[in-house]
């Protein structure tokens, strides 16, 4: 089987942009969840709840991505912006939540 080949740009930052992948899927996630109203109050045992543990889910997997980058990845940059974005969306989600 033959090997995905990247460039060589994103091979030197592959957690980091694993991770600014992960972000970007979450808040499309979430925004979708949102717009299509699936946020409002749903019983306990529907999968409206499922769906809002998965939101929860993308922000703390991009923060391990970013550490991981951090200390990983050749590039230093990208893996702190990744990791403060991340960290800034991972507060942000949990204070949606309480």
């Amino acid at each position: 089987m033959q090997a995905i080949r990247f460039s060589p740009e994103v091979q030197e930052i592959r957690f980091t942009a694993a991770s600014f992948a992960l972000l970007t899927v979450g808040w499309i996630w979430l925004g979708l969840f949102v717009a299509f109203g699936f946020s409002r109050h749903a019983p306990v045992d529907s999968g409206a709840n499922f769906g809002s543990l998965v939101c929860l889910w993308f922000a703390p997997l991009a923060l391990l991505g970013a550490l991981a980058g951090v200390f990983f990845d050749r590039r230093k940059r990208p893996s702190f912006i990744a990791l403060c974005v991340s960290i800034a969306s991972s507060l942000l989600v949990l204070s949606m939540g309480g």
